[in-house]
């Protein structure tokens, strides 16, 4: 294996698990109507690296540590 293919490997592995994290953090949040998360659910799926971003910085009220 060449190391183009164990980072490529990595950076896909990282942004599933983001993607996932994310989900789970939305699904749970209280301040969010069911159709706001299925929204951000949405943008999750079909926009993986900008999706985490925009929840975070837009709808996401209290810091994560």
């Amino acid at each position: 294996m060449n190391y183009e293919t164990i980072g490529i490997s990595l950076f896909i592995v990282l942004i599933i698990v983001g993607i996932s994290c994310t989900i789970i953090i939305i699904k749970k949040d209280k301040n969010l109507s069911s159709r706001q998360k299925n929204n951000l659910i949405f943008l999750q799926l079909y926009l993986p690296i900008i999706g985490p971003m925009i929840y975070f910085s837009f709808f996401r009220k209290r810091q994560l540590f």
